[in-house]
């Protein structure tokens, strides 16, 4: 029995062990792809914005959006006087260089992050928050958005007894009181929402925060990098050919092999200087270096990636050529609709930056803000042809301004104007020889006219 006991304490003591059956299809093996893509959000931020400016395709791509979606934006409102401190404001803030940059984040991180800061009403700075120092909660459909410390940040508190005075003095300039307080203690800031918003490219109601958009593309991207370094790996090698030297021959000392000092000699010979890589046998060593077929180099190993980037961007119009009328129409008007969408989005955004300027200078009429209206260029979305006709047709209706008009073709009224006031002792020798419409109305006033310059009965004798 006492065996027995000993035995279960060393069974005890290895372990135990227990033992099931499975097959291949209890698990799930992840993809190459899989394991390469990123696993928490701000790594995945981090991504995007490398591919943007490693991948010379989607760098053109989010550029191009971001000069599309911001060109020509401006306030516009009915009152000179109410525009102007829209625009005085604007101006102050830099806004086409924060409109860039919004949209620049809402199209690569996918949720942008205004901070505002006022001193007495007026706007003092609009920014970008960095989406990975946000943390979001939502409460009853409202965002509590709160302000992680930065890393350099976190290094001065985490040694804030040994800084010097000095030190401590920038850092209470740098980050007012109650915000160093909190991160003293190592808890996140909640922003007010006088000085924080939040707006997201596409993502559930339910959900915290959205992904990145260029998360569906990780893939060909990755792919993309790869065959990308495999190209510059091999140019790189080929850069380091090998030249081979023979030293002697068969016609040379009866075809024996020569003494090494000999080949000593040839070597110095080639190698001052040389930027190759050189072997120096005797004649009958025979050296192959073998090269890479050049084909390997071709584009068309990248042409199924290229593709996928460009569907996914939607700006395969812009590249694209063939194809009927209908599939080119149906793919202007898909990039002019993606285009809009992060116009609204913009257009929102301002809105209610708006709203706190009006509300904070009392800018009011009845009880009702005065705000301005945010018009952007449609010129950059419209076929130069296309622009021509439509202000012609509005113009000679009397529907478009002569400034407007001007400004459809980039030049200043005032300039013109000067400029034609200056040709004003040239009236005589520069006349506008025809006016669109002038002979047919000529024509038809002549018509509706007698002999004797009456107008004529137009009426037709009765049978």
């Amino acid at each position: 029995m006492a065996e027995e006991d000993k035995k279960q304490e060393e069974k005890v003591a290895m372990g135990s062990f227990n033992y099931y059956s499975t097959t291949l299809d209890d698990f799930e093996r992840p993809s190459l792809t899989d394991v390469l893509k990123p696993r928490d959000r701000k790594k995945a931020i981090e991504k995007a914005k490398e591919y943007v400016w490693t991948n010379g395709l989607l760098f053109r791509i989010i550029k191009l959006k971001v000069d599309l979606a911001s060109a020509g934006l401006e306030p516009v409102h009915e009152s000179k006087k109410i525009e102007q401190i829209y625009k005085d404001a604007y101006e102050k803030i830099d806004i086409h260089k924060f409109v860039k940059d919004f949209v620049y984040e809402y199209e690569v991180v996918g949720e942008v992050f205004p901070y505002r800061t006022w001193d007495d009403g007026e706007l003092k700075s609009l920014s970008l928050l960095n989406p990975k120092l946000a943390e979001v909660d939502i409460v009853f459909d409202k965002d509590m958005i709160y302000m992680k410390a930065p890393d350099s940040i976190k290094k001065l508190l985490n040694n804030y007894s040994k800084l010097s005075a000095k030190q401590k003095k920038d850092l209470r300039d740098r980050v007012p009181s109650g915000v160093l307080k909190e991160w003293k203690k190592g808890k996140n800031v909640l922003l007010s929402e006088d000085n924080i918003s939040r707006y997201c490219n596409l993502k559930s109601s339910y959900e915290k925060r959205p992904k990145p958009p260029i998360s569906p593309i990780f893939n060909d991207l990755e792919i993309y990098k790869t065959l990308q370094d495999a190209d510059y790996a091999t140019a790189k090698k080929l850069k380091q050919l090998l030249l081979h030297i023979k030293v002697g021959g068969k016609d040379y000392n009866n075809g024996k092999a020569v003494n090494k000092k000999l080949i000593d000699s040839t070597m110095e010979m080639f190698n001052n200087p040389s930027k190759n890589f050189e072997v120096f046998t005797q004649y009958f060593v025979n050296a192959e270096y073998i090269t890479p077929d050049m084909d390997i180099f071709s584009e068309e190993k990248y042409k199924n990636v290229i593709s996928n980037i460009v569907n996914w961007s939607g700006v395969n119009v812009m590249v694209e050529q063939g194809g009927s009328y209908s599939q080119g129409y149906i793919k202007v008007k898909g990039l002019k609709q993606a285009v809009n969408n992060a116009r609204e989005v913009v257009r929102m955004a301002l809105n209610d930056l708006n709203k706190q300027i009006a509300e904070k200078n009392n800018l009011t009429y009845y009880g009702k803000l005065k705000l301005p209206t945010i018009k952007f260029s449609n010129n950059a979305l419209t076929d130069d042809e296309e622009v021509r006709q439509f202000v012609q047709f509005l113009y000679k209706h009397g529907l478009l301004s002569a400034e407007d008009t001007l400004d459809a073709f980039d030049y200043s009224l005032d300039r013109q104007m000067r400029k034609k006031k200056g040709e004003e002792e040239f009236e005589d020798l520069i006349r506008i020889p025809f006016e669109p419409s002038q002979g047919l109305l000529e024509e038809n006033k002549n018509q509706n006219k007698s002999d004797n310059g009456n107008p004529q009965d137009n009426k037709q004798p009765r049978p």
